[in-house]
């Protein structure tokens, strides 16, 4: 062999070792990109598995806040009606003949208040609060002169 062949295999078997490890580099990085996206792949897949759990979790949330809505709505004519039937027991009865009711009117006098009144009358102030309601809250309030309050006959 000549000098120049010789350089020749050398410079060829130069050629082939870079191209081995250049190949070998490639593909030790393949095998790296491979994993990553079998990797990537995976946590798809999980998190495809999660996002069903939670679109069932919001489809079960939605028939209970449609339930709820349905037993809200039922709630509230069922109060609306208590309310209807609250307000008839107020409404006046007709009473007929005579009836003779247990109290009488009585005049409160100048610098009375609740509780100085019922004392005359010969009752408490909760009586008189009780028979004449738009007084709460004036238990130690004057009372305006010649004021007419309901009280209970003696």
């Amino acid at each position: 062999m000549s000098l120049s062949s010789s350089r020749m295999a050398r410079g060829t078997r130069l050629l082939l070792v870079s191209l081995f490890a250049t190949l070998t580099v490639l593909i030790g990085g393949g095998t790296k990109v491979a994993l990553d996206l079998r990797d990537r792949n995976a946590r798809i897949t999980a998190l495809e598995a999660e996002l069903d759990q939670a679109r069932q979790q919001i489809a079960a949330a939605e028939v209970s806040l449609s339930e709820r809505a349905t037993q809200l709505a039922v709630t509230e004519k069922e109060k609306a009606d208590l309310a209807k039937k609250l307000d008839n027991s107020y409404a006046a009865v007709p009473v007929g003949g005579r009836v003779d009711f247990p109290i009488m009117r009585g005049m409160a006098r100048e610098g009375d208040t609740v509780a100085t009144f019922a004392k005359r009358e010969g009752t408490t102030p909760d009586v008189v609060i009780a028979l004449n309601p738009w007084l709460k809250g004036q238990k130690g309030g004057q009372l305006a002169d010649r004021a007419s309050l309901w009280i209970p006959k003696r």
